[in-house]
Parts: C-alpha cells; sequence; structure tokens
C-alpha cells in the first residue's frame, strides 16, 4: 500500500514540535507554497533527504553531474520523484536504452532522468491533481522540468526510424541526417493517477490496475501513481516536496512513438505512418541553435495529418488541423488528431488548462491480429477493392485509424467501455478480453488488441464513397463534412443509399430558383488543393426548362465548400433525398428518404445497368437514371447512379393546373386563396382570369388570423409527405350537389357584398356583408379534408389504416352551464379537437379505396394515370422569391384522382355569418 504522506507527516513532525506541526497545517490548506520566500524550520531540503536516507547514490549523483545540487540543495520551490539505488539497480538489469551501469549514461540520459522526474513547483501529493482556481481532482497531466531541446534527435535520412515515404525520402538527396522533434508542442507531460482525480472522474480503482497491467484490486484506496511507478514515501522539505517512486522515471513516449516502436503493431504502425509528414521551422531552428550552440540550417519536427493537432497555446483555438504538407499542398485524408501531439487538448475541456485534464487512446490491432483481418476477415472487402496495402488509398485507410482513435482516456476505461462509440454512434463493444497489453504514454494510453475494430463504413451503404476515391470524392467530401457518415453507417437502420458520380454531380436543378424568374443549373465540383471542408465549389448557369441544357455563359461560381451557407443547404438538400430510409425489393416502386421524398426505382430491381432511379423531377420530365453499381452491404443496397435524385419544380397547383380533370377542383382552390403566385400575393377570382395558365403557382396554403386580428396566410403543409386526393369535375359535381357553393354562387356572393359595400358609404342603415368569404371558408375546409398527413402511392409496400387530414374538428367553447360561449361582438371561440381522418381500405398498384368520415367509400381513379402524380413545396428564405438563397424547409406531396368527394360532416357546407376566432394552434394544426 501506498505510503500515507498525511499520517507520516504529522508523526515527524510531532517529533520536531508544535510550531512545525502549525507550518505545515498552514501550507497543507493552500495551495500557494512560496518557498522562495519562506523557508519552514526543522526540515531538511530536498538533496539533503536523500543524502541522509543513503539509498540514493545515483540519483545525487545525476543532480551533480547536470549542476543541479545547489539549486535542490538550497531555498527554492520543487517536486522531486527519486527512485533509490535499489529501483536503479532494477533499472540497468532491464531498460530501452541499453544502459547496464551508471557509467553508460549519457548527458543527454542524465536529463531525462532527472528533469523527467521533477516538477517546478510544490507540490503534495494531495494537490498534484489540482488545477488553478484551485480545482482538485482535475488534473492527470502536467508538464515536469523537461526542456523540449532534452528530446530532440540527430537521426540519419536513411534510418528505419523515418517513416518510408516520399514525403521524408526526399530529404535524403539534401541531407545526409536531420534534427528532429518528435513533438514541438511542448516535452512530454507527466501523468498521475491520485485518489482525488480518481474519485473526481468516478473512475473505478480496478481501472488503473487495468491500465498498469496489475490484477484487480492490486490498488489500494491511498496509492498515487506517476508515470509508470508508484510512489511509495512522501517527505515535506524546506525547498519543497520529494516523492519516493518504486520504479526509475523516464519520459514517456507520445502514442505515436509507443506504436512505431513496438514490434508488434508493425502492421498498423505502416499505416499510420503514411500519415506522418516533416514540417520545419525556421522560429524552432534558431532556438536550437541557440539552445545547443550550432548552425544548424534547419530543424524539423514530425507532424501527423490531422483534424486537431497543436498551435501556438492550449486553448480550443489554438487546436488546429494539419492539412498542407511543407509545399501547400493537401494530403488526401486526415487522421482524428495528433497521435503525436504530446500536449494533445480532448475534444472538452475546462478553459483553465486542457492539456491536463484527459488524454487520449488508440486502439491498436497485434500484427497477428491485423492479418487475419486482412487475409480472412472484414479487411478483405479492402483488398479485394485494391488488390494490396500499398495501393489502398490513405483516405481508406483513415477510416480504419480514426475509428479506434478515441478522444477521452477517462471516457475509455474498462468500467466505461459500453460508452466507446464507433463512426455510427453505436456501441463498439470493446471488452477487457479484447485487450492483450495497455500502454502507457504522455498524451494517451494504447491498447494493444487481439481483434481488429473495423469502421461501420467499411460493411455499410457508405462503402461505396469510401473506396472510389476518384469518382464519389465529391458526395463523400459532403457526406463527412456534414456528418451524415454516423447515420450511413448505422446498423439498426436498413438504406436505399443512391449515390451521384462526380459527373452526376454536374446536374443540379437548384429549387431555389424553380420559383424565379431564370431558373439554374449547378456544376459542383472538387478541387483537392484546398482544405477539406472547402474542397466543393459550384460554377450557376442559365438552364432552359424545356430543354433542361445550359443557356449562356456562367452566371457565377460558389465557392467554400460546406462553409458556405448556399452549398452547405444544397448539399444537405441532396443527401436528404437520395437517401432512402428502406430497403428496394422486386414488385415495390417508390421509396421514401430520409428528407421525405420519394425514389422511383424501376427496371430490373438490383441488376447493373438494368435497373433505373428517379427523383420526382426525373419522373416530372421522363428521364430515369441509370443505376451502374450496385453493393449489398450490412444495413442495405448503395446504388452508385449516373446523377442526382431531384425534386420536382411541381406544386400541388402545378400538378391540378396541369390536368383538365382536376380543372373544377383547380378553381375552388384558387377562388379561395389557396395558393401562391410568383409574386408573392395570393390567387384571387380576377387574379385567377388574368394570370397565365404557364404561371408559375406557389405552395399550397390557408387563412387565418393572427394575435391583432389581421387575415394571414398559413403553409397547409409543412416539412412531411402527404397526400393530396383531387376530386374529378365529376366527383365535385357531386360535391356541388351535396352543398358545396358552386363558382357561380361565389360569383354572385361577390357581387352582392360589393353591392353592398358601394350601399353603405351613402346610406348608414345599409351593413357591409362578408358572404364570399364565408364561402371561401368553406372551400378551405373542403380542401383541407382531402390532404392526408402521409404519402401513399398506389404500390405495394403501403399500409392500410386510418390517417389524419389537415382539416381539424372545431368545437364551440362552452360555459360552465354547457351553453356555446359568445363574444361582446358577437364572435365565437372555438377549441381545437381532433383531426378528421381518412380510412384506407386498400392500397396496391392497381388501385385504393376509402372511406370518408361519413362512411362513403371512395375510389381513386387508375384510369388516364391520374395517380401517383408527384409534387414538392418549398419554403424559402425571406419574403422575395427573386431573392431567396436557401431551402429552408420542403414537403413532398403525391396527388391522386379520386370519384367522389371526401365529406366529414352533414353540415359542412353551412356557415355561421358570424366571425370565428381562432388561435394559431388551430390555423396551423395537422
Amino acid at each position: 500500500m501506498l505510503y500515507n504522506f498525511k499520517r507520516r507527516v504529522c508523526t515527524r513532525l510531532l517529533a520536531v514540535g508544535a510550531v512545525c506541526l502549525a507550518g505545515l497545517a498552514m501550507f497543507s490548506c493552500s495551495d500557494e507554497y512560496n518557498l522562495d520566500e519562506e523557508q519552514p524550520s526543522g526540515l531538511n531540503t530536498i538533496y539533503g533527504y536523500m543524502e541522509k536516507k543513503g539509498n540514493f547514490t545515483n540519483f545525487l549523483q545525476i543532480i551533480d553531474d547536470l549542476g543541479e545540487a545547489e539549486v535542490l540543495s538550497k531555498t527554492g520551490s520543487k517536486t522531486v520523484f527519486p527512485a533509490d539505488d535499489d529501483a536503479f539497480a532494477e533499472f540497468y538489469a532491464s531498460n530501452d536504452w541499453g544502459v547496464t551501469k551508471y557509467s553508460d549514461l549519457t548527458t543527454a540520459q542524465k536529463k531525462l532522468l532527472l528533469y523527467s522526474a521533477m516538477i517546478d513547483n510544490p507540490y503534495p501529493t494531495s494537490m498534484l491533481s489540482t488545477a488553478e482556481g484551485p480545482v482538485k481532482g482535475e488534473v492527470c497531466r502536467r508538464m515536469s522540468s523537461l526542456s523540449l531541446f532534452d528530446s530532440v534527435q540527430v537521426v540519419s535520412t536513411t534510418s528505419d526510424e523515418l517513416p518510408q515515404t516520399s514525403f521524408w525520402s526526399v530529404l535524403q538527396s539534401t541531407h545526409p541526417e536531420i534534427v528532429l522533434f518528435k513533438d514541438a508542442s511542448g516535452s512530454q507531460p507527466m501523468i498521475h493517477f491520485t485518489p482525488k482525480f480518481i474519485s473526481a472522474t468516478k473512475l473505478e480503482s480496478t481501472d488503473i490496475d487495468f491500465l498498469y497491467n496489475d490484477p484487480a484490486g492490486t490498488r489500494q484506496s491511498d496509492d498515487t501513481y506517476v508515470n509508470d511507478a508508484k510512489i511509495v514515501e512522501s517527505q515535506f522539505c524546506k525547498n519543497g516536496f520529494i516523492h519516493i517512486v518504486d520504479h526509475v522515471i523516464t519520459p514517456l513516449d507520445n502514442m505515436a512513438e509507443i506504436i512505431r516502436k513496438n514490434s508488434n503493431m508493425s502492421f498498423f504502425s505502416e499505416i499510420l505512418e503514411r500519415f506522418a509528414v516533416p514540417k520545419d521551422s525556421s522560429a524552432l531552428t534558431k532556438a536550437y541553435n541557440e539552445n545547443k550552440g550550432t548552425d544548424v540550417d534547419t530543424v524539423y519536427v514530425k507532424r501527423y495529418f490531422s483534424d486537431r493537432s497543436w498551435g501556438s497555446g492550449t486553448t480550443e483555438a489554438t487546436r488546429v488541423p494539419l492539412v498542407y504538407d511543407k509545399d501547400g499542398n493537401t494530403f488526401d485524408a486526415s487522421l482524428k488528431y495528433d497521435p503525436g501531439w504530446n500536449t494533445f487538448l480532448p475534444e472538452i475541456f475546462n478553459n483553465r488548462n486542457g492539456m491536463m485534464e484527459d488524454m487520449g487512446v488508440m486502439l491498436v490491432p497485434s500484427d497477428e491480429a491485423m492479418t487475419d483481418w486482412w487475409n480472412n476477415g472484414g479487411g478483405g472487402v479492402i483488398r479485394d477493392a485494391f488488390g494490396s496495402l500499398e495501393n489502398t488509398p490513405n483516405s481508406v485507410l483513415a477510416e480504419l485509424i480514426n475509428v479506434n482513435m478515441l478522444n477521452s482516456l477517462t471516457s475509455s476505461v474498462p468500467s466505461r467501455f459500453s460508452s466507446i462509440l464507433n463512426d455510427a454512434n453505436l456501441e463498439m463493444g470493446v471488452t477487457e478480453d479484447d485487450i492483450e497489453h495497455v500502454y502507457l504514454g504522455c498524451n494517451g494510453v494504447v491498447y494493444l488488441t487481439n481483434k481488429v475494430f473495423a469502421p461501420a463504413s467499411y460493411s455499410s451503404v457508405l462503402f461505396p464513397a469510401v473506396i472510389d476515391t476518384e469518382n464519389l470524392n465529391i458526395i463523400k467530401n459532403a457526406i463527412d463534412n456534414l456528418e451524415y457518415d454516423a447515420y450511413l453507417n448505422s446498423m439498426v437502420s436498413t438504406y436505399s443509399f443512391f449515390i451521384p458520380t462526380n459527373d452526376g454531380m454536374l446536374r443540379y436543378i437548384d429549387p431555389v430558383s424553380y420559383g424565379q424568374s431564370q431558373t439554374l443549373l449547378w456544376e459542383f465540383h472538387y478541387d483537392d488543393s484546398k482544405a477539406q471542408a472547402a474542397r466543393i465549389y459550384a460554377d450557376v448557369y442559365r438552364v432552359n426548362t424545356d430543354t433542361w441544357e445550359i443557356e449562356g455563359e456562367k452566371v457565377k461560381t460558389i465557392t467554400g465548400g460546406t462553409g458556405n451557407a448556399q452549398i452547405k443547404n444544397r448539399l444537405e438538400d441532396i443527401l436528404d433525398n437520395i437517401i432512402g430510409v428502406e430497403e428496394v425489393y422486386d414488385g415495390k416502386t417508390y421509396v421514401i428518404t430520409k428528407g421525405k421524398t420519394f425514389v422511383k426505382c424501376g427496371g430490373t430491381i438490383n441488376s447493373e445497368g438494368s435497373m433505373t432511379a428517379a427523383g420526382s423531377f426525373q419522373d416530372e420530365i421522363g428521364n430515369e437514371l441509370t443505376v451502374n453499381g450496385i453493393y449489398r452491404m450490412d444495413n442495405g443496397y448503395a446504388y452508385v447512379v449516373d446523377g442526382i435524385l431531384m425534386g420536382t419544380r411541381n406544386a400541388v397547383s402545378d400538378v391540378l393546373a396541369e390536368n383538365d380533370e382536376f380543372q373544377l377542383f383547380y378553381q375552388v382552390l384558387a377562388e379561395s386563396n389557396s395558393f401562391a403566385i410568383t409574386d408573392g400575393t395570393y390567387c384571387s377570382a380576377s387574379q385567377n382570369s388574368t394570370t397565365s395558365q404557364n404561371a408559375t403557382r406557389g405552395n399550397l396554403v390557408t387563412v387565418g388570423t393572427n394575435s391583432s386580428g389581421k387575415e394571414t396566410y398559413y403553409s397547409l403543409l409543412n416539412a412531411f409527405h402527404y397526400t393530396v386526393y383531387a376530386p374529378t369535375n365529376d366527383a365535385m359535381e357531386i360535391a356541388f350537389k351535396a352543398g358545396l357553393p358552386t363558382l357561380e354562387q361565389l360569383q354572385a356572393a361577390e357581387e352582392y357584398d360589393a353591392a353592398n359595400a358601394e350601399a353603405a358609404e351613402t346610406d348608414d342603415s345599409v351593413e357591409e356583408t362578408d358572404s364570399a368569404d364565408h364561402i371561401r371558408s368553406i372551400y378551405r375546409d373542403f380542401i383541407r379534408y382531402h390532404v392526408q398527413t402521409n404519402s401513399i402511392y398506389l404500390d405495394n409496400g403501403f399500409d392500410t389504416g386510418t390517417y389524419e387530414s389537415t382539416k381539424t374538428q372545431l368545437e364551440y367553447q362552452k360555459n360552465e352551464d354547457g351553453t356555446i360561449s359568445q363574444n361582446s361582438d358577437g364572435s365565437y371561440n372555438v377549441i381545437a379537437g381532433s383531426p378528421y381522418r381518412i380510412t384506407v381500405n386498400s392500397v396496391s398498384p392497381s388501385g385504393m379505396t376509402l372511406t370518408d368520415h361519413k362512411g362513403n367509400t371512395v375510389n381513386v381513379v387508375t384510369s388516364g394515370g391520374l395517380y401517383n402524380l408527384q409534387a414538392r413545396e418549398y419554403w424559402l428564405n425571406g419574403t422575395n422569391v427573386e431573392k431567396a438563397t436557401t431551402i429552408e424547409n420542403s414537403s413532398s406531396v403525391v396527388v391522386h384522382a379520386i370519384d367522389r368527394p371526401l365529406l366529414y360532416d352533414d353540415d359542412q357546407f353551412i356557415y355561421v355569418s358570424r366571425k370565428v376566432i381562432t388561435d394559431e394552434s388551430v390555423k396551423q394544426r395537422k
């Protein structure tokens, strides 16, 4: 058990008197130790204490040889972690330096032994885990007295120690040897696990046993570990603290060096080292020459291409990605973080000093595990695609490395293995049995595993985009930067993913421009010289809406990749509508997407070159896309297609206007102000008679009143998928006979209201009337009951059952005695009930039957192709369609002709000629 510091100190101080005890109490209750100005009486110095103990000849000799005896013998503020001569005997018997006796130690090695075991501030064990504040239990790493220059090496450019890549081999022609910093973010930090840190982070004691490869139960409750040693005795001294450890402390390698040096990690190391690059620094070269008294022309730092690496400080803002080589060229892939980053910062940390709070973790398969996986296991899909490891692109291998790079040690110990997630954000399934050995590093911990934890992207529908780095890199870049990868990698869902090639990404009709005076086509391109997030750009052209070919010169170029709001918005629209969230099978034509649109599949299902796919735009113009590649993956099918599945330009009003059989229903929509036109106003009787049949019509809307009583238009459809049952002209005649006011009656009502309004101007006894508005309100309720809040196609795979309409049952608000409450102005208040429903009795590719709320049987008309007509309605930013730049929302709709109207109430065509006031929830209830 670790020596109990507090108990030992109290015993010693009792021996020297109460005054010293009071002095110690003062220091033990405070985080400030001003030992440069105040010397506790009755205590020895750090040097003197070891000298008196008599078993520290090796450590004292190092102190003497490095000229530090005076510092450690006098006033100061140090914490030292010395090992005694017995521990040094064990060190000489076995170490990585090949040193067998003291005389073998070089000056550089002596510096590593002393300064890695010393901190330039005084800390008792109880405060090793205390951060500035003070905040207790937060710290597991802190900088030792090591200098950045204590561990720099001079390396031959032909040495096996350097990565065998072109980045490094080019140095052979200019330098026989180089000065190389394995990292320049700082010298190797010291790690320590104290009882307070373990308690504050809620780790289990057995987690620490695991990290030190000890049997469970080895650690005692007050044990404190420093690097790979344990403190066995502590002493408060005049000039600081001394904590005697049971092993000689040496600087810990960073994770990258642990992996490189381990002979059982060579397979994985070979992959990792492909991401290493030498970076030169004029500032570091100057500092090195001043420190060493040399005149070296260039010193180099070993860096790794990564999304997170060191910058000029320790704040989140200075965690900068490394994506460029020394010539300014971008690398084709990057790691999650730099594994050689000594002062590694976790993803989440406090702003006091993030380096101190946590470390990283890497899961590294043994060579045996990697070889078996590559030849006989899941790695076969990569081997089959590229033939050899050497031919496998870096971007493909980055997927493997990144899933094994964990961001937090405190979240990746055995008691929390269930919280380790893969690239699909699902539990990775790590167990203690999977880990053969643990290696402590200065910036993290390496777990040597006996199995390969492969990324989900190697077995998910994302796989084709992962491996085809030439033809699918535009959509892959969008997926990565917009974080759709976890979604596509999920193994709890089934997908049909329609992946557009780079050539296919050259034709995207911009939905924002559908309602504008000029329709635009975007060509997406890829610039691999840019940083990952900025590689996609778009050339914009005008397009002829008859031929859908480009007209004229390029309008503009939009750059900035997914960091540009417009590009990000369009790529999200594309991704949402090419990811089918169910599986395609023979006999099912329409597949719903993540964006609630539908993909129409045809040809020979799951047959390359014979299967077709169409978005509602391709369905509209009769131009299906060919499926040229099919991949059966663990979570569905991936289909490589020669274009983007796009949404139609047609709103519901367009679909109705273009078919004569819907003329009467369309006119009811128009006369009730139920859809917008191009200029943002709404159709009325006069506008409808003068507006060209080819004018752009907008979204379905419903009319309500806002809180100030002003008439306001609200979207009837809202970010979902719907079915519109459109009565044919014959069915509308049935509705008129049932009591729906005719268009002629609406016209007569308008004339009547106009006459009364004119008379009221000169005759106070005449009241203005709003009978035409009453009729329009009846129309709008009639329309809402023909809109169903789920898309159902005449196809296989759609469910029968009862579905909600967008018409809500309104109930009059009543008084306590049950009578209807009436306002002083004669209006009524209503409250919203449940929506009226429509029952789908049967649905198949050959037909659909419905039952309305009144019990009438209604059939979808299958003659004349008046079914499965697709529409899509968009909501854009701003109020001016011509100036809109982004899609804010959209709805997809399927329209079917029906042979009779849907009715919900015997009294639905009766209107009480008093104003009915409703609140927002009633007006927008679906």
